[in-house]
């Protein structure tokens, strides 16, 4: 790694399972950042296939199988693949299209969980929150974060939401924001122990990138599948990103003791909940289509 890189000391803890993950480290590292520390953390939801399955060949074995399967599934999806491309192409950040990522060069140390871990309630993970001297992480999936997570003393818990908060809180909000807003909207906050109601730190709204490759009527879901794979991560990253550039440095480190935040009011805002199929596809025609492509 080079050492001219500024260092973040944060720990991101990385949902392997997720590309908001990859986003952020590949957007640190264009940025010239390094993080303190990586936790590699395989968050499932286990199905009864896969238990069925963790019992015979054990945890590690499964989860290598099925993430093998999922690469083969993916490297057949050709049009979702095209769609993928298309989506990032005007980007400065590329994500990997079969989620293969190396993560030895994004951070000083690096530790991985064994297993698999549901959510954030497994006891495994506090107990090794509550072990870290620093408390600064980086939030990057893994589901709702319980209560017990925010009495660790001294924690700060970073997570980018796609949405302005508290006008949009709750889930598809990259959707829900264009729905309302017209716009690609991100807020980073300190989480706490209420929905999308921690302490506001910044808020950027963006406007919807023209794209460089028109995609065709029919493609709805692949794009909507599309987009939480690229899009709404690569959007977050930049929104990290910004936050970090505002800050101070201090023998080539960020001072992340200078971020000031803003208490949110919980009652406040509107909490939405998963789009409808038919209106979720009328907002991806409205701004993903051809006919709203660049030069269309």
């Amino acid at each position: 790694m080079r050492a001219n890189k500024k260092t973040v000391p944060l720990t991101v803890i990385v949902d392997r399972t997720n590309p908001v993950s990859t986003a952020y480290l590949c957007a640190l590292e264009k940025a010239g950042y390094k993080v303190e520390k990586l936790l590699l953390v395989n968050f499932v939801k286990p199905g009864s296939r896969f238990k069925a399955l963790s019992r015979i060949l054990g945890t590690t074995l499964t989860l290598t199988i099925l993430s093998g399967y999922k690469i083969l599934m993916r490297l057949r999806n050709r049009r979702l693949k095209q769609i993928f491309h298309a989506l990032q192409a005007g980007e400065d950040v590329k994500l990997p299209y079969l989620g293969l990522f190396r993560y030895r060069s994004f951070a000083d140390k690096i530790e991985t969980m064994p297993g698999y871990f549901e959510n954030y309630r497994d006891k495994r993970l506090e107990q090794w929150m509550r072990g870290q001297k620093n408390r600064f992480f980086l939030f990057t999936g893994g589901g709702i974060v319980p209560s017990n997570i925010f009495d660790i003393e001294g924690l700060k818990l970073l997570h980018v939401h796609p949405g302005i908060v508290p006008d949009i809180k709750g889930s598809d909000c990259f959707l829900w924001s264009l729905k309302i807003r017209d716009k690609i909207g991100m807020s980073a906050f300190f989480m706490n122990s209420g929905i999308d109601c921690g302490d506001i730190i910044t808020q950027k709204e963006y406007d919807v990138p023209s794209l460089i490759k028109p995609l065709q009527k029919g493609d709805e879901e692949l794009i909507c599948a599309a987009i939480k794979e690229t899009l709404d991560p690569i959007y977050r990253a930049k929104t990290l990103i910004n936050l970090l550039d505002a800050l101070p440095l201090h023998n080539n480190v960020i001072d992340l003791s200078a971020i000031q935040s803003k208490r949110q009011h919980p009652h406040e805002g509107r909490d939405y909940y998963a789009m409808h199929p038919s209106l979720r596809a009328r907002v991806i025609a409205d701004y993903f289509l051809k006919s709203k492509a660049r030069g269309a």
